[in-house]
């Protein structure tokens, strides 16, 4: 899991992150409080390198979270598989 903090300003801030490997990855953005703001993506595929999305400053429920420093959390996993034998 990985962590960045970041000042949001803007009415729309693009967020970049590194994949380590193709996989699925979840970004998840806390509020100066530490309580969840929003998940910006859960479980989306992409491939190995460099990423960004972008978070239009909306909180989950849709209004407008105020200026302030945010946390983005990254979790990034190869995904679930199935091994028959």
């Amino acid at each position: 899991m990985h962590a960045a903090a970041v000042m949001i300003l803007a009415a729309s801030v693009r967020i970049g992150f590194d994949m380590p490997f193709d996989g699925k990855a979840t970004l998840a953005l806390d509020g100066p409080d530490g309580r969840r703001v929003r998940n910006l993506v859960n479980g989306i595929a992409f491939a190995k390198g460099r990423h960004e999305v972008e978070w239009d400053g909306r909180s989950e429920d849709g209004t407008g979270a105020p200026p302030g420093r945010y946390t983005v959390r990254v979790v990034a996993h190869p995904g679930i598989g199935y091994d028959f034998r």
